[in-house]
C-alpha cells in the first residue's frame, strides 16, 4: 500500500473545502469498491460481508439509503479507511456512522457533516445507550464513533473546533462472560463447552453411520474433532490437503506423520496440523468418505470448466449423450433436465406451471431453450466471483474442494441437481449438529437423533460447530499448553482472544494452580523454585528479568514453542519485519515442549531454500538474499544442536549474540566513534555460519 496517499485537510478555517476535498479524493484517487452502488462487499475474509450504506432499520432486502451530502462522507470515510487497512468487517463502523447521521438529523435538521458539534455527539452517545442493550456492543460502536470523531477533528479539518469525545469513559469494557464469576458466567460456561460424552460421540456417529447424509456430516465432525478448527474454513480445504511428512521421534528413528494443510481465515494463512497418531486412521477414512461423496458435484464443475457454454449431459437426461447442445429441447426432454416430470401432461408441460417456472427457468416460458441456453441461464448461479477458485484465498480450483456437494444433494423430497456444486455453510452444519432450530423452519432430525445418540443424560445433542474449538482450547489449558501453543492451533493471531474460549470453572483453575505450587510435601513453593521451562508449560507469568539477567522489573513476556521477544516497551520499534531467527531479543528456553520440534522443521524449510540458490551462489544480484537464508539456517541449526545436547540443562536461555545483532542506538554510537565496534565471534552457535557462508568472520 505503499503508493496510497494518505489523506490529510488543508487549513482549519475552510472545512467545506476540506470535505469537498477528502470526497474527491476518495473517488478519484482510490479504487477499492464500486462508487456508484450503495451496498459494498468486503471480500478479504473467508465470506463476503456486506457494507450497507443505509439508514437504521434496513435489511438486505429492503433498505433506504443515506441521504446526501452524508452519503458522499460515509463511502469516502469507509472507502479511505479499508485502503490504508482492509480488514474482514467494517460493520460496526458504518453502524457508528448510522448513529452520526440520526443525530444529525434530529439536532441540525440536516445530514451535512461539517456540522458535527458537541450536542450532535452526546446525542449520538445517548441514541447508542437506547438502542443498544448489550454493554459490549455499546462498548464497539463507542470506539468506531471515537475514531470517526477523531478523524473529522484531527485529520481531515472537516470539523476542526470539534470537542474531545473518548468513548471508554462512557462505555467500559466488559469483563467476557468466559472469566467471569457470577452466575451468569457459570451459565455462560455450562451452555458453551460441550462435555466429553458429547464430544466422543462425534466418533460413535463417525463408525455408526451407514447413509450417504450421514457418512457425508459425520465426516465433517471428525474434520472439527482432531483439531480446533473453525467451519467457516472448510471452504480451503482440498483432496489434497491431507499430506505426511518426516519427523524423527524420541530414539532417533524416522517416522511418518499425517497433517492436514489448514487455512485460518483470520490473517494467519496456511499451516500444518498434525493428526495424533491414534486419529489418522480415522481422519483417512473421514477424508476418503468426502472425496467419494463429493465427485458428483466436483465432476460437475470441472466439466462447467471445461466445456463453457455446454450442458453436462447427465443420467436423468432422456436425450442420447450425443445429443445436439443448440437443438431446443422437447417438453417431456426439459421435464426430465430440469426434474419435474410430475408436471408432464399428455406429454407437456402445462401451462399453470410454465408461469410458475423457478428463476433461471424464467426466460424460457414461452419456448424451450437448447442445452446451450440452459448451461448459460444454469452455471452463473454456481460460479463465484474468484471462479475457477471458489474464494481468492483458495491455491486450488473448486472442483478440488473437499467438502464440495450438489444443490439438494441430502434433500428429503427433491433429487439432487445433477448439474450443480455448492459447499455447506455454517448455519447447515449447526443444524446437523443440533443447533437450536427455530419454529418457522421444517424441522429436520439431526445427526445423532437419526443414529440414536444423545447426551449422558438421554436428552438431546445441542453443539455447535464453534463449540468444538471451546473444548479445545479449555482441554488445552486444562492439561497446561502454552498460550501460544493454543493459539497457533487454532490459527488466532490475537493471544487475548485465547481467554474467550477458557471456560475452565474457578475450581478447576485452583487445582490447576493447587498442584503447580503445592509439592508432596505440602510445601508451598514460589514461582521462582519451579524451572524456566515448567513455568512456561504451565502458563504461570514469566518476566523479561527471568530472560535477561541484567534486566528488572515485572514485565510479563509472552513465550512458547517459538520462543519470545523480550523487546522492551521503551526501545525502538522493531523494524526486522517477524524475521526473528537471528534477532538478539528473540530468546528461546530449552525443555519447553514442541521447541526443539519447531527449530527441527525450519532448519528443514531454510536447507531446502539454500539448496535451491546455490546453483545462483555468484549472482550478484542473490548476494544478499544468500546472506540472509545463510545466517538464518545457521542460527537455526545452531539452535537446535543446543537444543539437542543432553549437556545443556532444561530451563537454559538461548540467544543470539549481540554481536550478531548490534542495536540501532549501538550502530549510531559506533558511527560517531563514541563506542568501540564489535566484531562477531563464531561460537557454538554460530558456527555454522562459518561453514555456509566463509567469509564472514575473515576480520573477526
Amino acid at each position: 500500500m505503499s503508493n496510497v496517499i494518505n489523506f490529510t485537510g488543508g487549513v482549519h478555517e475552510n472545512p467545506q473545502k476540506n470535505l469537498a476535498d477528502f470526497i474527491r479524493h476518495a473517488k478519484d484517487d482510490l479504487t477499492i469498491y464500486d462508487w456508484s452502488k450503495d451496498t459494498w462487499f468486503v471480500t478479504k475474509g473467508a465470506k463476503d460481508i456486506p457494507m450497507l450504506f443505509a439508514k437504521h432499520g434496513s435489511t438486505a432486502y429492503e433498505w433506504v439509503p443515506f441521504d446526501q451530502p452524508f452519503m458522499d462522507f460515509a463511502k469516502a470515510y469507509i472507502r479511505e479507511a479499508q485502503t490504508l487497512d482492509e480488514v474482514t468487517s467494517r460493520y460496526l463502523d458504518v453502524v457508528a456512522l448510522r448513529y452520526i447521521f440520526d443525530a444529525l438529523e434530529k439536532v441540525t435538521g440536516t445530514c451535512d457533516i461539517t456540522r458535527v458539534s458537541g450536542a450532535v455527539i452526546l446525542e449520538a452517545a445517548n441514541h447508542i445507550d437506547d438502542r443498544e442493550n448489550n454493554k459490549t456492543r455499546q462498548y464497539q460502536i463507542g470506539g468506531k464513533l471515537e475514531k470517526i470523531l477523531d478523524f473529522l477533528r484531527s485529520k481531515a479539518f472537516i470539523c476542526p473546533s470539534l470537542p474531545g469525545f473518548v468513548a471508554k469513559q462512557r462505555w467500559k469494557k466488559q469483563v467476557g462472560k468466559a472469566q467471569s464469576t457470577d452466575e451468569e458466567g457459570k451459565q455462560h460456561r455450562e451452555e458453551r463447552l460441550p462435555t466429553d460424552h458429547c464430544m466422543k460421540q462425534f466418533i460413535y456417529a463417525f463408525r455408526l453411520a451407514k447413509s450417504r447424509m450421514d457418512r457425508y456430516w459425520a465426516s465433517v465432525g471428525m474434520l472439527l474433532l482432531f483439531a480446533p478448527n473453525r467451519a467457516g474454513e472448510f471452504q480451503f480445504l482440498s483432496i489434497n490437503s491431507l499430506g505426511e511428512d518426516d519427523y524423527k521421534d524420541e530414539n532417533g528413528v524416522t517416522k511418518k506423520k499425517k497433517f492436514v494443510r489448514w487455512f485460518s481465515e483470520k490473517d494467519m494463512g496456511d499451516n500444518k496440523k498434525w493428526v495424533f497418531s491414534w486419529f489418522e486412521e480415522a481422519l483417512q477414512e473421514a477424508f476418503a468418505t468426502l472425496i467419494e461423496i463429493s465427485a458428483p458435484a466436483r465432476a460437475a464443475a470441472k466439466f462447467a470448466f471445461d466445456n463453457p457454454g455446454k450442458y453436462m449431459i447427465n443420467e436423468h437426461c432422456v436425450t442420447p449423450k450425443d445429443h445436439p447442445q443448440n437443438v431446443p429441447l422437447t417438453d417431456v426432454e426439459l421435464a426430465h433436465v430440469s426434474g419435474f416430470t410430475s408436471k408432464l401432461y399428455g406429454g407437456a408441460i402445462c401451462d399453470s406451471y410454465r408461469r410458475g417456472f423457478p428463476a433461471y427457468l424464467k426466460p424460457f416460458v414461452d419456448y424451450n431453450p437448447t442445452y446451450e441456453q440452459l448451461a448459460d441461464a444454469i452455471v452463473p448461479q454456481y460460479k463465484s466471483r474468484d471462479w475457477p477458485k471458489y474464494r481468492h484465498q483458495c491455491n486450488f480450483p473448486v472442483w478440488e474442494n473437499l467438502l464440495l456437494i450438489r444443490e439438494n444433494e441430502f434433500h428429503a423430497d427433491f433429487i439432487a441437481k445433477p448439474f450443480s456444486w455448492t459447499l455447506p455453510d455454517v448455519n447447515l452444519i449447526n443444524r446437523q449438529f443440533g443447533e437450536k432450530q427455530y419454529e418457522t423452519r421444517i424441522y429436520s432430525p439431526t445427526l445423532f437423533e437419526r443414529l440414536n445418540l444423545t447426551d449422558e443424560y438421554g436428552g438431546k445433542i445441542e453443539i455447535e460447530s464453534h463449540d468444538l474449538r471451546r473444548w479445545h482450547a479449555t482441554r488445552a489449558m486444562q492439561e497446561g499448553a502454552t498460550e501460544l501453543e493454543i493459539a497457533w492451533a487454532a490459527g488466532r493471531k490475537d493471544l487475548s482472544q485465547n481467554r474467550s474460549y477458557d471456560l475452565r470453572t474457578p475450581e478447576q483453575i485452583a487445582d490447576r494452580l493447587h498442584e503447580i505450587m503445592i509439592q508432596s510435601n505440602s510445601q508451598v513453593i514460589s514461582r521462582h523454585q519451579i524451572p524456566l521451562h515448567e513455568r512456561i508449560q504451565w502458563n504461570i507469568p514469566v518476566h523479561r528479568s527471568d530472560l535477561i539477567k541484567e534486566e528488572v522489573g515485572h514485565n510479563s513476556v509472552h513465550i512458547g514453542a517459538m520462543g519470545g521477544c523480550v523487546k522492551y516497551v521503551t526501545e525502538p520499534d522493531c523494524l526486522k519485519g517477524r524475521q526473528c531467527h537471528g534477532c538478539s531479543k528473540h530468546v528461546i528456553v530449552k525443555g519447553v515442549p514442541g521447541c526443539l520440534d519447531y527449530f527441527i522443521e525450519e532448519e528443514r524449510r531454510l536447507q531446502f531454500q539454500w539448496d535451491r540458490i546455490q546453483d545462483r551462489r555468484d549472482d550478484p544480484y542473490m548476494q544478499r538474499t544468500l546472506m540472509h537464508i545463510g545466517t538464518d539456517l545457521g542460527f537455526v541449526r545452531g539452535r537446535r544442536k543446543i537444543l539437542e545436547d543432553p549437556n545443556v540443562l532444561d530451563g537454559t536461555v538461548i540467544q543470539i549474540p549481540r554481536d550478531f545483532d548490534p542495536s540501532e542506538i549501538r550502530l549510531g554510537l559506533q558511527e560517531q566513534g563514541l563506542q568501540e565496534a564489535s566484531k562477531p565471534v563464531p561460537n557454538s552457535m554460530t558456527a555454522d555460519i562459518a561453514r555456509l557462508l566463509p567469509g564472514v568472520f575473515k576480520d573477526a
